[in-house]
This record gives C-alpha cells, structure tokens and sequence, in this order.
C-alpha cells in the first residue's frame, strides 16, 4: 500500500542573506527584536510543514505560539500585523484568519516541482 502524499513540505528554502537582502527583514528586526524573526519564522516552518503554503490562525495555534516563543498574545499580534503592514504576509488574508503570501505560495510551488511524485 503506498504511503499518503503529505500536503506539507519538510523543508523550504532560506536565502542565507535573509537578514540583509531584504528591508522589511530589517525593518521588522529594528522595531520588534528577535522575537519578531522568532514569530516569522515560526508562521513559515508551520506554513510550509502543515498544508504547504498557508496557515490558519486559530486559538490553539495562537496558544502554542506565544507558549513556544514566551511572548504575550498582544506582542505577537503586534508583530504579525506589522509583517502584513509590509506585505511579508498577506493583509488581506490575515484579516480571515490565515497567513500566507504570494512568496509563501512561489516557494512552496518550486519545492513542489522538484519533491517526486
């Protein structure tokens, strides 16, 4: 019997110049601290691991979040509404709950081309 074909991914790409390519990357790092990269890359790895290119917000997820990070809900919510101030995430999809972005689903569609069928 063959194995079900996981929706996620078990890795995605990161630019070793994520800290200095981009300005949102800096900007967010400059104005929230480490825990906003924390909270960034926690949204992708869950992104990309559980349905591959998007995450819904819930309160469980909301929960184990600022539990794994050990930041408030409003710090969290903070930050993650600032990175879809700069399009980091999508704006228009956090305000129904789920975070994803054009980058997201570009990435998750090249790993897709090469993951075998």
């Amino acid at each position: 019997m063959a194995r079900p074909v996981k929706p996620g991914l078990d890795y995605f790409p990161l630019d070793t110049s994520f800290f200095q390519r981009d300005d949102r990357v800096q900007l967010t790092l400059a104005r929230f601290g480490p825990d906003a990269v924390a909270v960034y890359l926690y949204l992708l790895c869950r992104c990309y691991g559980d349905q591959g290119y998007y995450l819904r917000l819930d309160e469980a997820l909301w929960q184990v979040l600022c539990d794994k990070l050990r930041l408030s809900r409003q710090r969290a919510e903070e930050i993650l509404a600032w990175l879809g101030q700069l399009q980091l995430v999508d704006p228009g999809l956090l305000t129904r709950g789920v975070v994803s972005s054009r980058g997201i689903q570009r990435r998750y569609q090249e790993v897709m081309k090469t993951r075998c069928p």
